[in-house]
């Protein structure tokens, strides 16, 4: 689904409001809302043609079968990659600094190694 957050949605009506002005605006509204009502309605009515058609073996398909995990997941029976996400909990916590930082004086020469460069 669309990730839109309030400011999008703000920014999207704003422009909207100056593309087609205050009379026109709530006439778009509504014609964009029965276009998704519509298009809503037709893509169910196709996946349900889909899967009338389809033979008893495959009905139980669902679209999430198909991405690269789910057919790891329908292979193997379950996650294989649950154990790994448990052992990576590492990562979420921050990492402390071996060395302390502070910013620059503002005349100050950052460090500079000759070896490592």
């Amino acid at each position: 689904m669309l990730d839109i957050s309030g400011w999008d949605f703000m920014v999207l009506a704003a422009l909207g409001l100056i593309l087609f002005g205050p009379d026109r605006l709530p006439k778009m509204a509504a014609e964009g809302g029965r276009f998704i009502r519509l298009l809503r309605t037709h893509l169910h009515n196709a996946k349900a043609d889909l899967a009338r058609e389809l033979p008893p073996e495959l009905s139980d398909m669902r679209l999430s079968d198909l991405t690269p995990r789910g057919v790891v997941r329908k292979a193997l029976g379950d996650d294989p990659f649950d154990d790994l996400r448990g052992e990576m909990d590492f990562l979420r916590e921050p990492v402390p600094a071996i060395y302390p930082v502070r910013p620059l004086d503002p005349n100050e020469v950052p460090p500079y190694d000759a070896d490592s460069t």
